[in-house]
């Protein structure tokens, strides 16, 4: 196969995408807190390297974990220099809140 530049990573490297719906979600009973609370901790899973339910400051890469990065201390509200997921979902909640 042969391989050109392009902008798009489909162009570039193999795309995949899944859809999936939740347990009894129909169109009338739609489950969107579900997909916030998902929606909310998946970039936490994909930083926390060591898969420790805990993120430091060593494993936030990347331009969205210098951004967290930047305003760690503040973040961690018990001060013990680790975000749980109760404190990184915390900040999704405030920022995102649309209820």
């Amino acid at each position: 196969m042969e391989v050109k530049w392009g902008e798009q990573s489909h162009e570039e490297m193999l795309f995949t995408a899944i859809s999936y719906r939740w347990q009894d979600e129909t169109t009338v009973n739609k489950k969107d807190q579900y997909q916030r609370l998902l929606s909310s901790t998946s970039l936490f899973g994909m930083l926390d390297d060591n898969i420790d339910d805990v993120l430091v400051k060593e494993e936030l890469k990347g331009r969205a974990g210098r951004r967290l990065a930047g305003n760690f201390d503040g973040l961690d509200r018990n001060g013990d220099g680790e975000l749980s997921r109760e404190e990184y979902s915390a900040i999704f909640v405030a920022t995102n809140n649309d209820d």
